[in-house]
């Protein structure tokens, strides 16, 4: 129940937030059995308010600053990992995370961290590939979250 409940969630916010850009890349993300890096930054960043609601996800990964995040610099087409989601959703909406994740921060901690706080729909393997329909839960799990925690 609570994962339908969270999966209803995320696509509200979703299509909030595609209110001023194209419905079509919500669309394309949700449809895609593996999201682009391109697309799950974007979705993050739209998420926690550090791009705008009518940039394109071109333009939100173009503005990406690799030498603030502990990523290794990906092309906007390359498969995202989970760990990686996990990393950027942490990391901008300020999710503290335990002591590992603390001491090392980084992919492979902040998905074990989600994993913890049941924010994921399968495994906590950093490397796996992510769906559209996870990133989207994932996302809008981390939003209702922070909201909590406020």
């Amino acid at each position: 129940m609570r994962t339908r409940v969270g999966i209803l969630v995320v696509m509200l916010l979703a299509g909030g937030m595609a209110v001023a850009q194209s419905n079509e890349v919500v669309d394309e993300i949700l449809a895609s059995d593996s999201v682009t890096f391109g697309q799950a930054a974007y979705m993050v960043f739209l998420a926690a308010d550090e791009a705008p609601d009518d940039a394109s996800v071109e333009e939100v990964y173009r503005d990406i600053e690799w030498s603030q995040w502990n990523l290794k610099e990906k092309s906007m087409d390359d498969p995202v990992r989970l760990g990686e989601v996990s990393y950027l959703l942490m990391e901008n909406l300020g999710i503290r995370g335990g002591l590992m994740y603390r001491m090392i921060p980084g992919p492979r901690y902040a998905a074990r961290e989600l994993d913890y706080l049941e924010f994921l729909l399968g495994n906590d393997s950093p490397y796996r590939a992510v769906s559209g329909r996870e990133l989207l839960h994932v996302i809008g799990q981390a939003l209702e979250y922070t909201e909590e925690d406020a």
